[in-house]
């Protein structure tokens, strides 16, 4: 018999994928008419908040500098985002969010969340309360587990 954190572990991530596979598929259906993927979309977000460059893109969504730069030369043509050169070092290439990439951000994000509002409308109010505390509890969780990976990747021992 598996301890029982490998259990809920295995749990958890059944109720992962199937959530994903969920919001995926309802991500994908708001952000069609815009033509734009899910990573397009997750760069927006990240745009969104602050110009970024390209090089954190990559950190941060673990993937080759060459994919990030790929998927910024889409949304620049679309015309969803801009790039701009820092003014201290012409190497560092930043990334900023036009008017129309935020528009389009925000439309897809709030259709998404009135399909999430729904889902959740079908759970009780403490359920809901408890899942959303409990997801941002994860999430830090995950977060703190990619500094720790970060941290020793840097450690030379």
């Amino acid at each position: 018999m598996l301890p029982s954190s490998q259990l809920l572990a295995r749990r958890l991530l059944a109720a992962l994928l199937s959530t994903i596979s969920h919001l995926g598929a309802e991500l994908r259906r708001e952000t069609a008419p815009l033509q734009l993927t899910g990573a397009q979309f997750a760069m927006l977000r990240a745009l969104s908040k602050a110009d970024v460059s390209v090089g954190f893109l990559a950190k941060q969504f673990r993937v080759a500098m060459p994919t990030v730069t790929e998927i910024a030369d889409n949304l620049t043509k679309k015309g969803l985002a801009e790039r701009h050169s820092d003014p201290l070092d012409r190497r560092l290439v930043w990334l900023r969010i036009t008017d129309q990439g935020k528009q389009a951000f925000n439309q897809c994000q709030k259709e998404v969340a009135n399909h999430l509002a729904e889902t959740l409308s079908r759970m009780n109010p403490q359920q809901r309360q408890t899942l959303v505390e409990s997801l941002e509890a994860f999430v830090e969780a995950v977060e703190e587990s990619q500094v720790d990976e970060e941290s020793q990747k840097d450690d030379p021992r």
